[in-house]
């Protein structure tokens, strides 16, 4: 996806401001053996102008505590980076500057959460800037560590994105921890925005990209409020987001980028001050994609929302899946995540079964995207109703202005030919769905002694059958998975399985 950028060059040569290798502003340091305890979260480590904070602020409602850099005027108290986002802190938890040149997290009993050694090249201090930047620094000022270099869903201005740099959304509005979109600068410069493999991390297909492969060596985000990809001679190649659409100028403004939990990349201002009835909040500059409910992913499917589920855009511009009537979700906690059906489905073998027990849901303005496995023209809405509700393979009828109905098939694996393979993998979904694996184990005497073992191996073997490539776990985490070094975690039903 481009972008015009010439009427923007010449001025984004003009403001264009990097981040030193030094620190190059007023400071106030943090000496070696400070500590920060969870025990009083009103202690921080403040920027000079206290518009920033790094110390220790509570997760939601519950115990646990993120060491995190916040907005620290505004009241939201707004977080911009995080150290142990998948791995909260208990209450008690310690976060030390250490004399051996440490800075550690630690929990109760002193076990370590998360640290960055630096003992070797001299670390005198650290700092929080005012950029937002947290800096650990030799005695001449030399930048040893900074968080900018380690972002966690948010870019601030004067922070550069460097090829592999990523950012990785959040799981949830209220689930701080790594979720299933990343924002990476690939190695061939190309920006984009990929949907992860959740909960194994690795990328599938990209559903937005810049378009600046061969070109494109960083993302920046200026002091002029302006994102984008430069080639490596300091060219322009893609402007991402700007601030001129508002009449104000950077200093009047707090700016964050971030990819959320939903998988749209959001550029974001915050006046400083209140003027001319402007809300004190923050309010969307620019945002990507467009209208995520409308993206389709390489992979023929959707990109916000999980399999069997409708994505509809709130006024907010935010997306909202909904299971079709019959569905309900996989995990009721999350709601951008697959439907499974409720009910029990036609049976193509049994020829008594009773066609009047089934019945065709209206949904008006949604499209089923791909499936398809037949199509009739100039036929009425009625008669599109009636042939899939006969017809045992039909789960979906698209039927559209023009007199056309597509009939949507349950989309089974092509590599898979052999029937019988078919039947199996469903039968063995439908015993662990059941907690019925002594089925599946039959006579196998150490299966069933060491069935929790067997369930794992089920579970890894679902992932392994998934009708989406994308969902599937490489050979490596498989493996990982099978030793036990990797947890195995709920798999969804493969879509022959639930639809």
């Amino acid at each position: 996806m481009a972008f015009a950028i010439v009427p923007y060059i010449f001025l984004l040569a003009i403001f264009l401001v990097l981040p030193p290798s030094t620190i190059a502003q007023s400071y106030k340091n943090v000496s070696l053996g400070s500590t920060l305890t969870t025990s009083d979260v009103t202690k921080f480590w403040p920027s000079p102008s206290g518009e920033f904070a790094f110390g220790f602020r509570k997760i939601g409602n519950g115990s646990g505590f993120l060491l995190a850099i916040w907005f620290n005027k505004l009241k939201e108290k707004t977080i911009v980076w995080s150290a142990n986002r998948n791995k909260i802190a208990p209450d008690g938890s310690k976060i030390e500057l250490s004399i051996d040149g440490r800075l550690v997290l630690t929990d109760p009993n002193g076990q370590e959460i998360w640290s960055r050694y630096t003992a070797s090249a001299g670390l005198a201090y650290g700092t929080m800037l005012d950029t937002g930047n947290f800096v650990l620094a030799t005695s001449s000022s030399a930048i040893l560590w900074q968080s900018f270099d380690e972002p966690t869903d948010t870019i601030l201005p004067g922070q550069v994105l460097n090829k592999g740099t990523r950012l990785i959304s959040s799981f949830s509005d209220t689930n701080v921890s790594s979720g299933r979109f990343e924002l990476l600068l690939q190695d061939d410069g190309n920006m984009v925005l990929n949907k992860l493999n959740y909960p194994i991390d690795a990328a599938n297909d990209a559903y937005w990209a810049t378009l600046t492969a061969g070109s494109g060596y960083q993302v920046i985000f200026n002091q002029s409020g302006f994102i984008f990809v430069q080639a490596e001679n300091g060219t322009v190649v893609n402007l991402v987001s700007s601030s001129n659409k508002i009449n104000s100028t950077t200093r009047q403004l707090y700016q964050r980028a971030v990819l959320e939990y939903d998988g749209v990349f959001r550029h974001y201002a915050y006046p400083k001050k209140s003027s001319s009835g402007r809300l004190m909040e923050w309010s969307t500059l620019y945002h990507i994609p467009d209208n995520i409910c409308l993206v389709i992913a390489q992979a023929k499917r959707g990109v916000a929302c999980g399999f069997n589920s409708i994505c509809r855009t709130g006024t907010d511009q935010r997306p909202r899946c909904d299971c079709p009537h019959g569905y309900i979700f996989n995990d009721p906690n999350d709601k951008l995540g697959s439907c499974r059906r409720n009910f029990p489905e036609q049976d193509c073998k049994d020829e008594s079964r009773d066609v009047e027990a089934f019945t065709i849901q209206e949904m008006l303005n949604t499209n089923w995207f791909f499936g398809d496995y037949e199509s009739y023209q100039d036929v009425t809405e009625d008669w599109c109703k009636q042939n899939c509700l006969s017809d045992c393979y039909c789960v979906v009828a698209v039927y559209g202005a023009n007199k056309v109905c597509w009939k949507k098939i349950k989309s089974y694996e092509e590599d898979m030919t052999n029937e019988n393979e078919m039947i199996l993998a469903e039968w063995a979904c439908d015993c662990y769905r059941r907690k019925e694996l002594h089925l599946l184990a039959g006579d196998d005497e150490e299966a069933i002694e060491g069935i929790e073992g067997f369930e794992k191996l089920l579970m890894v073997a679902i992932w392994c059958i998934q009708e989406s490539p994308a969902l599937r776990p490489n050979m490596k985490n498989v493996m990982l998975m099978l030793e036990g070094s990797v947890e195995v975690s709920v798999p969804p039903d493969p879509f022959f399985c639930s639809v």
